[in-house]
């Protein structure tokens, strides 16, 4: 959510593409407003998104396919390692992570470069 926020203060509201498992839209999680589960309902309540241009999708190959839009910023969640004994989750959100990075305005594309 800051980082939504402060978006807005410089741009207005934004679009997003909004990849993850789970919607994140639910009012209010174990009693609390604020929680993991919460921040796009948050985002619509307090005027932060073009609600007209939000898109949530599961996890595909989708991030590469961003490259050339006028992408602000990205966000990875929830891993844990205490959760995570074999690392596979930490590898995968590495993996992500380099992907959000590599459609960042301004990075050299290479056009036979393979997501994994």
């Amino acid at each position: 959510m800051p980082v939504l926020q402060a978006i807005r203060e410089k741009n207005g509201p934004v679009a997003l593409i909004h990849i993850d498992a789970h919607a994140d839209i639910n009012d209010n999680m174990f009693g609390e407003k604020i929680a993991h589960g919460t921040p796009f309902r948050r985002a619509v309540d307090d005027d932060l998104l073009l609600c007209d241009k939000v898109f949530q999708i599961g996890l595909l190959d989708i991030i590469r396919g961003c490259a050339g839009l006028k992408v602000f910023a990205g966000d990875l969640t929830e891993i844990s390692p205490l959760y995570d004994t074999s690392g596979n989750t930490a590898l995968v959100g590495a993996n992500l992570l380099y992907e959000m990075l590599c459609i960042l305005p301004g990075v050299a594309r290479d056009s036979s470069a393979v997501s994994i």
